[in-house]
């Protein structure tokens, strides 16, 4: 690839190049994303979001997808070895813009539906793209 003709481009496919992708996309932004995986990774990381990031993914259009892929969650323990509670928080309830505090989730079923929106965006995707062996030789990606 010698060149990019986008008006940004992101390094990096996670939920947040997805979700910057997203919304410069929708405010009319050309986006092109350069991933040096060429596969979705398929293993969770990343398990809980709060309302306010919620608040954000309906922001970008996917509110009513949020049950699709996560769960309310009401309480969160810490528990030693042997199974007994160490602390105990409360998540029981909704924020401020009527999301649920908190939400658990698989981070891959996540980055499925942030594809699918900055897909139908426009945003392009390069995958499998490895960064220069030299950074004072390379002339751009191969």
């Amino acid at each position: 690839m010698n060149g990019l003709d986008c008006d940004v481009a992101i390094v990096g496919y996670g939920p947040v190049g997805q979700a910057l992708a997203i919304r410069l996309a929708e405010r009319g932004r050309r986006v092109t994303v350069v991933e040096r995986r060429a596969e979705p990774y398929l293993l969770p990381r990343a398990v809980h979001f709060d309302d306010e990031i919620a608040r954000a993914f309906a922001a970008m259009g996917l509110g009513p997808e949020l049950a699709t892929f996560s769960e309310q969650s009401d309480f969160y323990d810490w528990q030693n070895a042997a199974g007994e509670t160490l602390l105990r928080f409360d998540w029981s309830g909704r924020g401020p813009g009527a999301w649920p505090t908190a939400s658990m989730f698989s981070q891959p079923d996540l980055e499925v539906v942030l594809a699918a929106r900055a897909a139908s965006l426009g945003v392009v995707v390069h995958r499998g793209l490895q960064p220069p062996a030299s950074p004072t030789t390379a002339t751009g990606w191969s």
